[in-house]
């Protein structure tokens, strides 16, 4: 039986099997849900089943179970306008596509491959508009007969073959034929299992070296997902091996060319040898030897502490300590849990390092970590990336080796957040007789990216270590701590066995499955509404995005509190996150802001013109429709996106089936985030095991190694 319809949905994928579920819209109009090794498909395209009707085992009606099957160009209305939207035919904007298939339908391709001219049928395409749709297309129509081909001979799908086609554009053919392992580096479209199966079933050569080589380079890749910047070679080897289902000689011969020619790098742990990447080695190598340098070369200007200056009064003891790290080092480490004192520490450093006439920066890695910054110290804090003069291009800075920063002394806070890259970007520009000054919380989660460069710096004894430890967050005079706070203290000890108390501080509520906890979520936040409480001042945490209790549910739970027929679109009142870097309209990763305007003509505008007027932290943001993709809905976000930030109400949310991400210290960050009262909703056992779990605190790095290979480890740790 065969049957053809166009995705209209992804259900389910399993990207190592490509076993999934998809929704399908026949020509007819009819929808039909087809299971099996459809592979990765996108909603939009055509396919072209063979296979068979058979019961549905999750209810009533049949499914079609695929046996086969292919892509074909485009011929629905939907289909034919995402392929002209997909980038290749240059000025074909989506109004102008909307504007064909709307008039043409079905009939669009071909009768733009008849005549050309069928464009200016389209309101707002003018001559140079023309030129250049018309230049594009012909020139396009070669990379068309090329898309379908690997879309036909080799089951790619259409994005998929967009991309091999845009890296390509001359030769991907030939490449592919002759050579296909050499181009996947270049692809950023195409899962690697996904690859190697289509090349595979394609007939290609399973013992080819370079299939082998880049099976090695997956598998060590998987460890940078989890912080890892090393891997245990008989890992490696094990995994490898039961990948490629061959013998292990063939596996340790490639690793050991990999390393003959540099590619990758091996030293000894106590496990067994290790491997890094080129790019993971060199890295660590240098963020090392810069640190050297800067500590060992000394200062332009000369710091003096005066023990009796007046703004030193209102320290208290272990302040004090920390206080002078600046002037007896070149590279200050002060760490701290929350309510340690902090940001007084910081803020006076500051006032000391500017009465000695010193010129400073204070950087965070996040934009919300840096508003809150200057919030704090009064003073204008900004992102690492800001202070290094990002660039459109991704990991190049204005300020860099050969463009050294003109600054006497760098105090960067938030450092527990603080990956390899970033790190090693802050230290080229960054001049050797510079004082750096590193703040944080060790205890907190480390970075997103691979690495954990501030324990490594702690735990390799190589610089004066200054710990705050003594409490001043104190809510009244007989000295008692937040309930928070206790909390917190009993979380990094593995603690969850004799509960605290509810109180007026601090609530935990015990549920027994996922549709229990999303039903106290909502009731917590109705109940925060009646007692007057704003939803900006209330946030919910998950440790995922997607599923049943992830941050995209949750959204739409708790705006529904707020607005009872409120939608999952972004729209006036909502609160949002920005979630990358936008230097056009000054605004970055982890920006919170309320939406206060949507333009009337929105629905009609250009992917240009303005549409969203935002109230973000750092000032009004005026965001284009094409702009609109870089915002979130925020009632709901993830413990990551907390760093650096403070609600007075904070509710943290435990789904049953995500143990692998959460621990100890995720818990922990999202419990000290609080300044009025925290919640935890979930299952009591899972609560427990996520305590007890200490998984990202257990990231293995060489960071230490390279440092004691530079350095030695005759650093003081201060810290009673």
């Amino acid at each position: 039986m065969t049957m053809e319809g166009t995705v209209k949905k992804v259900k389910y994928l399993n990207d190592l099997t490509g076993w999934g579920v998809i929704e399908l819209l026949k020509d007819d109009g009819t929808k039909v849900i087809a299971k099996g090794e459809v592979g990765h498909q996108y909603p939009g395209y055509k396919l072209n089943l063979t296979g068979s009707l058979v019961d549905n085992p999750r209810g009533r009606g049949s499914v079609f179970e695929v046996n086969s099957y292919s892509v074909v160009p485009p011929t629905s209305s939907e289909g034919i306008y995402l392929f002209l939207t997909s980038g290749v035919f240059k000025g074909m904007s989506k109004k102008i596509a909307r504007g064909l298939v709307d008039v043409y339908g079905e009939k669009t391709l071909t009768l733009l491959n008849a005549d050309i001219g069928i464009l200016r049928t389209v309101k707002g395409v003018g001559a140079k508009t023309f030129v250049k749709i018309k230049t594009s297309y012909l020139e396009a129509k070669p990379q068309q007969e090329r898309l379908f081909q690997l879309i036909k001979d080799y089951k790619f799908s259409f994005n998929e073959a967009l991309n091999i086609i845009g890296e390509f554009p001359d030769n991907a053919l030939d490449v592919i034929k002759k050579a296909p392992y050499s181009m996947f580096r270049r692809l950023d479209k195409v899962q690697f299992i996904r690859f190697d199966s289509l090349i595979m079933a394609a007939g290609w050569n399973h013992l080819d070296r370079q299939r082998v080589r880049e099976v090695i380079h997956y598998q060590m890749s998987s460890c940078y997902k989890d912080g890892h910047t090393r891997m245990l070679r008989n890992v490696v080897v094990r995994d490898s091996v039961k990948y490629l289902r061959l013998d292990r000689y063939l596996v340790e011969n490639e690793i050991d060319f990999l390393l003959s020619k540099r590619r990758l790098f091996q030293s000894h742990g106590e496990k067994g040898s290790l491997l890094q990447s080129q790019w993971f080695y060199a890295a660590e190598k240098e963020i090392a030897n810069r640190l050297r340098l800067i500590n060992t070369t000394p200062a332009v200007k000369q710091l003096v502490f005066d023990p009796d200056d007046q703004s030193l009064e209102t320290l208290k003891s272990h302040q004090r300590r920390g206080i002078v790290a600046p002037f007896l080092n070149k590279v200050s480490i002060i760490t701290g849990r929350p309510g340690s004192g902090k940001t007084t520490l910081l803020r006076t450093m500051l006032n000391l390092f500017e009465s000695q006439n010193l010129s400073m920066i204070a950087v965070s890695p996040t934009g919300k970590a840096a508003q809150r910054l200057k919030e704090v110290t009064g003073r204008d804090c900004s992102t690492i990336h800001r202070a290094l003069g990002a660039t459109h291009i991704s990991d190049e800075f204005i300020y860099n080796d050969m463009n050294l920063l003109d600054i006497d002394v760098i105090v960067i806070d938030e450092m527990s957040m603080l990956d390899v890259n970033l790190l090693r970007s802050l230290l080229r520009a960054t001049a050797f007789t510079t004082r750096l000054v590193l703040i944080g919380d060790v205890e907190q989660l480390p970075s997103v990216g691979p690495g954990a460069v501030y324990r490594d710096l702690i735990e390799s004894f190589c610089f004066d270590v200054y710990w705050l430890t003594e409490v001043l967050r104190i809510k009244s005079k007989d000295g008692k701590k937040p309930t928070p706070l206790i909390v917190s203290g009993k979380i990094l000890i593995g603690d969850w066995d004799e509960l605290i108390p509810n109180d007026d501080e601090w609530e935990y509520i015990q549920t027994q499955s996922n549709e229990e906890t999303a039903s106290k979520v909502s009731d917590t936040v109705n109940q925060l509404i009646e007692e007057g409480v704003s939803y900006t001042d209330i946030q919910v945490f998950s440790p995922v995005n997607s599923d049943e209790l992830g941050v995209d549910e949750l959204n739409s739970i708790v705006k529904k509190c707020f607005v009872e027929n409120g939608s999952s679109d972004i729209e006036v009142g909502d609160k949002v996150m920005q979630m990358d870097n936008n230097y056009e309209l000054n605004v970055f990763n982890g920006d919170i802001g309320i939406v206060e305007k949507k333009y009337e003509d929105f629905e009609v505008s250009t992917k240009d013109d303005p549409a969203l007027l935002v109230r973000m932290t750092s000032g009004l943001a005026e965001y284009s429709k094409k702009q609109i993709k870089e915002l979130i809905l925020a009632y709901a976000i993830t413990g990551h996106k907390s760093q650096g930030s403070e609600y007075p109400y904070v509710i943290i949310v435990i789904p049953d089936n995500h143990f692998s991400l959460m621990d100890r210290y995720w818990l922990y960050t999202l419990v000290t985030r609080c300044q009025v009262k925290v919640y935890i909703i979930g299952n009591h056992f899972v609560t427990r095991e996520t305590v007890r779990s200490r998984k990202s605190h257990q990231r293995g790095t060489l960071l230490k190694e390279q440092l004691h290979k530079f350095m030695p480890a005759t650093g003081i740790e201060y810290k009673d």
